[in-house]
């Protein structure tokens, strides 16, 4: 007799959930799509801003996110030059925006202080140091950490600083040990700093990645990245777990949408799909509690202005319309796996995806009658998740290969 495996294997473990939500739309900004620009979030509100538009410019206008009105203002423009690839982090009630290329080719050193409260920006003391862009850091304990980047053309730097903004002053610390390094990607969990990926010296993408001990001012390895090599990633932190996602991956570019979680307790890395959003490069993103958000960045076909969300955590199933299932049998499989969807019409937009247990795509194909067999005779025998996408909704499964 065939086994049935409905939607509600889902609560067989809690780690199925991340692969049954989905990422969703939200409203994009109203300026023009733009890529390396920067985002952050400060006291429930998310901010996004300069970057390069479609036509070659560098931009300099501000906007802040309401995420309960799903609304964007316009705020005072970054008084410094338009630029693309600066960077911006949060410490306490400020944001603070540093570094970039602007229209001129000069790689900055400037620092800038914005409070959202008056809406007003202030210049700090400058990085006592080479200009560049492509920088990556973290804040730690009210204090940022940053460095690494390009100052226009090779080489790269590998140098890393303190900027404290209660005495608005720098200091240099350990150099990071990875090498020179162009837009790699980084976040902050639990007093640590973690930065890694981005391009060598040689234009080459990268998947190291690296520990910082702010007391004893000192690198350690950590898990390298577990997919291909990447640079110009996405980050930000929800619940203590760092996601980065949305890279390029070789150089000259190839763009990507596939996220991935880093759970420094365990020191692992878990794939995460957002084959809902458009692949790209370059983008930004922040989270508001545990609401993760990115969104610009630049496609084949230019840059973007759209903006996506995921909430972390819930452990509820997808609330699933009566009409709409879906069966996959048999689990065990050996050669082949079925997909039976009841109530099959012919405006059904339904695709089928078959995953490794590290993430890596192993079967694509979309459905298009009522039941469809999918071949695995070729796969090592192993543990694969599989995810049928009926109308927009998820539904995912274990597939146990013999």
């Amino acid at each position: 007799m065939k086994k049935y495996f409905t939607v509600f294997v889902l609560l067989l473990t809690l780690n199925l959930f991340t692969y049954s939500q989905t990422w969703r739309q939200r409203a994009s900004l109203p300026n023009p799509g733009r890529s390396s620009g920067i985002g952050c979030a400060v006291n429930g509100k998310g901010y996004m801003g300069l970057g390069q538009n479609k036509d070659g410019l560098y931009l300099n206008d501000f906007w802040e996110y309401d995420s309960l009105k799903n609304e964007w203002t316009q705020k005072s423009d970054f008084p410094g030059a338009g630029r693309f690839e600066a960077s911006a982090y949060t410490i306490k009630d400020k944001i603070y925006v540093c570094f970039g290329n602007t229209t001129s080719d000069k790689a900055m050193n400037d620092l800038w202080e914005y409070t959202p409260s008056t809406d007003q920006w202030v210049e700090k003391a400058s990085l006592p140091a080479q200009g560049r862009y492509g920088s990556r850091g973290f804040v730690i304990d009210g204090m940022l950490y940053i460095g690494t980047g390009s100052i226009g053309s090779p080489p790269y730097l590998n140098d890393f600083w303190m900027y404290n903004p209660l005495s608005d002053t720098w200091v240099n610390k350990a150099d990071f040990p990875g090498g020179a390094r162009l837009s790699a990607t980084s976040f902050e969990i639990n007093g640590s700093g973690y930065f890694g990926c981005g391009l060598s010296y040689s234009n080459a993408p990268t998947k190291d990645f690296w520990k910082f001990d702010p007391k004893r001012n000192s690198w350690s390895t950590v898990a390298e990245f577990p997919s291909t090599e990447g640079f110009s990633f996405v980050s930000f932190v929800v619940n203590e777990i760092g996601y980065i996602g949305c890279a390029g991956i070789s150089y000259p570019f190839i763009n990507t949408n596939a996220f991935y979680k880093y759970y420094p307790k365990q020191n692992k890395w878990e794939y995460l799909a957002a084959d809902e959003a458009p692949k790209r490069r370059g983008s930004n993103g922040f989270s508001i509690g545990n609401t993760g958000y990115f969104g610009t960045g630049y496609t084949d076909n230019g840059p973007l202005n759209d903006l996506w969300s995921f909430k972390f955590g819930s452990t509820e199933p997808v609330n699933n319309k009566p009409e709409e299932k879906v069966h996959l049998y048999p689990s065990p499989a050996d050669k082949e796996i079925s997909v039976w969807i009841e109530n099959f019409t012919t405006t059904s937009s339904i695709s089928f995806s078959l995953y490794d247990d590290i993430g890596r795509l192993i079967i694509a194909q979309t459905i298009v009658d009522e039941k469809t067999s999918i071949n695995i005779d070729h796969l090592s025998r192993a543990i694969y998740f599989a995810r049928v996408n009926l109308n927009g909704q998820n539904f995912v499964y274990k597939v146990f290969k013999y």
